[in-house]
């Protein structure tokens, strides 16, 4: 394939959002991006040619710095710990029922 069929360029113009937050460089502070996917490989799949059932993740590449932003889909039918207390948070939450810390922040709404 050529490179113009793997990328896609997203504009600064469209105020870009990863889960319900607005992306911006963690490095330079730019919001255009570059669009890609690929293949979250480990050791073990490779070693076995099971390179496809690894994830995929979706990377926004920084058109300023190059900064690569690598996020993977969550997995929402897994409770997760909360990352203020350690209390489980049930699969879907986003706030913690017992210190009220949340993921999503509150300018985000």
């Amino acid at each position: 394939m050529l490179r113009a069929e793997l990328e896609e360029t997203v504009s600064g113009n469209t105020s870009l959002e990863v889960a319900g937050v607005r992306l911006v460089c963690k490095h330079c502070g730019h919001n255009e991006f570059i669009h890609r996917t690929t293949q979250m490989n480990t050791a073990v799949a490779t070693f076995f040619a099971l390179d496809w059932l690894n994830p995929a993740a979706d990377v926004y590449v920084c058109t300023r710095c190059g900064f690569l932003h690598h996020f993977l889909s969550p997995r929402v039918d897994e409770d997760v710990r909360c990352m203020s207390c350690g209390e489980t948070l049930p699969a879907g939450s986003e706030r913690c029922h017992a210190c009220g810390w949340s993921y999503v922040s509150d300018a985000d709404g």
